[in-house]
């Protein structure tokens, strides 16, 4: 490698040491360009990736990632196809936007995945380990900072919450979009210095799967593992605690079987008297739960029909709203994500990037009185020219945006890489590679409550994931971190 090549590398590999440090500015004031958005992890993304084709490091390379390759072109060609499609049925005015979101929200994120796993996979085991360590601790020492701040702050310290609000403007916009996001200071939430709650949890998983990675070689950074999930239940944040959850059952799987084939009855014993257990508290707290969401899924599919048959043609009449949607949360979901599954499953491939509002276009008509967070979307879409509502939900997104097909490729993308990694630690019986896997799927559940909106963490994720789990090179075994349980042979 000459000295350019070097450098150009070097600098590729700063570029995303500091894309993952400042992944928590999210909304950051001191960057504002017209058409990036405002963070600085696009900015230092894109050049990251011009330097690392001039470093030539990927030539007689991508042979070896054709089918990380191919399955990105694939979703790229797809989106693209969806998005010309969908252009004939809107305004033509609107190209422009469309076009520059397609570039931001798709085609970016994936080539920032690309980059990611080739660029990973250059680099020896080894130094791409502490790259990517480095970058993640340093993530999650400065959220630990004010997130330490803020427990307090929730539990009366007025003091302390006054002066969180006080360094706010420092790292986050303050009143962008409709005029109340993201606000000065979530009272009884955690956000870390990222703008929502929700995006903390998504961006701080590689914390999760760096300390239970970690977890197999030392046990004391198992505390690591505890106190992520102790924030993400102090934060209310329930994308975080279901990443959570998800994480832990799939990294306690491995000790499930070995024990299973060891101590197989007690081990069925106790394993049926849980589900019993969980049967029985289900059936108990069912009607409670019907009684409180019931009224919140009628009223999303009274929502949901009155767009159907408006676009069929038929006569329809704006739903009257109860006020059964402002129960929770998950009610908002529900309802974004069964309007984006209409919309994906309207047309072979979707609406077309960033158009499926235009499918929620018959709801601003109504005026949605007691309609909660509906009313401020429809509001907001009537002075959006794209008509855009907040995304809810990664894969009934990808749906209304390229369809069926889309969306099966992404899956097919993420189910390709869980299994490459769990084979190879099964294979090498290395428990970093199955942890970080272990909080790949964790991140996986998260999207089902919340978009990619900050992609950088995903693809990062995804390429190192990608990485350390590909075969030969001396990548088996320099990994570390312990073992994973294997059954015995009988």
């Amino acid at each position: 490698m000459d000295r350019f090549s070097r450098l150009c590398l070097w600098g590729s590999m700063a570029c995303a040491f500091l894309s993952l440090v400042l992944l928590s500015f999210d909304v950051f004031p001191w960057f504002r360009d017209p058409i990036l958005p405002h963070r600085p992890t696009y900015p230092l993304g894109i050049a990251g990736m011009v330097l690392f084709v001039l470093s030539g490091q990927w030539r007689g390379r991508m042979q070896e990632h054709r089918l990380l390759l191919g399955g990105i072109l694939g979703m790229t060609a797809l989106a693209v196809l969806a998005t010309v499609w969908g252009l004939q049925d809107v305004p033509g005015d609107v190209a422009p936007d469309v076009w520059t979101g397609f570039l931001l929200w798709t085609a970016i994120p994936l080539a920032f995945w690309l980059w990611g796993a080739v660029m990973f996979s250059c680099l020896p085991c080894g130094q791409g380990k502490k790259l990517f360590h480095a970058a993640v601790l340093l993530l999650a020492v400065s959220n630990l900072a004010h997130i330490i701040l803020e427990i307090p702050a929730n539990h009366g310290a007025t003091g302390i919450k006054d002066f969180l609000v006080s360094i706010n403007s420092w790292f986050r916009f303050e009143c962008i979009d409709h005029g109340w996001w993201p606000p000065v200071y979530f009272t009884d939430r955690i956000r870390g210095l990222f703008a929502e709650p929700p995006h903390m949890a998504v961006g701080l998983i590689p914390v999760l799967g760096v300390v239970l990675a970690l977890s197999g070689a030392k046990r004391l950074w198992l505390l690591g593992v505890v106190c992520w999930g102790l924030i993400m239940w102090q934060g209310k944040i329930a994308s975080g605690l279901l990443a959570f959850v998800v994480t832990c059952f799939a990294a306690a799987l491995p000790f499930y079987f070995t024990a299973l084939r060891r101590h197989r009855m007690p081990v069925l014993m106790l394993t049926a008297v849980l589900l019993a257990g969980g049967g029985w508290a289900l059936q108990a707290g069912w009607p409670g739960m019907q009684a409180r969401f019931l009224p919140a899924f009628q009223e999303a599919e009274s929502l949901v029909r009155f767009v159907k048959d408006s676009h069929a043609g038929r006569p329809a009449a704006c739903p009257e709203l109860q006020g059964g949607l402002e129960v929770s949360s998950l009610a908002i979901r529900y309802t974004c994500a069964r309007l984006d599954m209409e919309a994906g499953l309207s047309r072979p491939l979707g609406m077309g990037c960033m158009m499926q509002g235009w499918y929620w276009q018959p709801l601003e008509q109504c005026s949605l009185e007691r309609g909660s967070e509906p009313t401020g979307f429809v509001e907001g879409a009537r002075s959006s020219k794209l008509h855009k509502y907040p995304p809810m939900n990664q894969y009934t997104t990808l749906l209304a945006e390229t369809g069926l097909p889309g969306l099966a490729l992404f899956l097919g993308l993420c189910g390709m890489l869980l299994w490459r990694s769990v084979r190879f630690a099964a294979r090498h019986r290395d428990w970093y590679v199955y942890g970080m896997a272990c909080a790949f799927l964790g991140m996986l559940a998260a999207l089902t409550a919340i978009t990619m909106k900050n992609a950088t963490a995903f693809a990062f994720l995804a390429g190192y994931l990608y990485a350390i789990s590909r075969e030969g090179d001396g990548a088996a075994g320099e990994t570390g971190g312990g073992q994973v349980p294997q059954q015995e042979r009988g």
